[in-house]
């Protein structure tokens, strides 16, 4: 990612307490399906939401975000933490799983996939929670922001279509309202 995001996620840090309750809704899923797993290595993709969950249910969770706002606010939630774009990480078959919360959307997603193909395990497990746009009016309604959000290094109009799913396979996706 490029320099002027990294500045935008260093100001949007301190509001995240904020900003993560009209994202709860997703994250509770999320804890769910994990709760469910016995990973022993989860990655977490941008510190914003779930840290607090991975690190009080799972003992090794190593962090990356572009932030160094975000990382200094959450890093005592983690084993090990990256400041760095997660698509430029070096390793392979390192994680059981990845987390990625409202990220997928902001990122590249082709260069996003292929990290994690490699960085995750031959069985491991990627969960990614996302804002997906709708088929319906709003949809229609966010493509025609999608140039002004932009500005705003948020990609508002996306769909599952756009991630690219070689080598991977769905096992569970549903809907989830932003807030309620």
């Amino acid at each position: 990612m490029n320099n002027s995001t990294r500045k935008f996620y260093d100001i949007l840090a301190p509001f995240y307490t904020i900003i993560g309750f009209f994202l709860k809704n997703g994250i509770r899923k999320l804890e769910v399906l994990l709760s469910k797993e016995n990973h022993q290595r989860i990655l977490d993709i941008g510190l914003g939401c779930s840290a607090g969950y991975l690190k009080k249910n799972f003992g090794k969770v190593t962090g990356v975000d572009i932030s160094a706002n975000m990382i200094r606010r959450k890093s005592s939630l983690y084993q090990c933490i990256y400041h760095q774009d997660v698509v430029e990480m070096e390793g392979a078959e390192i994680y059981d799983a990845a987390v990625a919360c409202y990220v997928v959307s902001v990122m590249p997603i082709e260069a996003f996939m292929e990290t994690m193909y490699r960085i995750l395990k031959p069985q491991g497990k990627l969960y990614i929670v996302n804002h997906f746009t709708p088929r319906n009016f709003l949809g229609k309604i966010e493509k025609l922001l999608s140039g002004p959000a932009s500005w705003f290094h948020f990609r508002l109009y996306f769909n599952p279509s756009m991630i690219p799913m070689d080598g991977f396979r769905i096992v569970h996706q549903e809907k989830n309202r932003l807030v309620g």
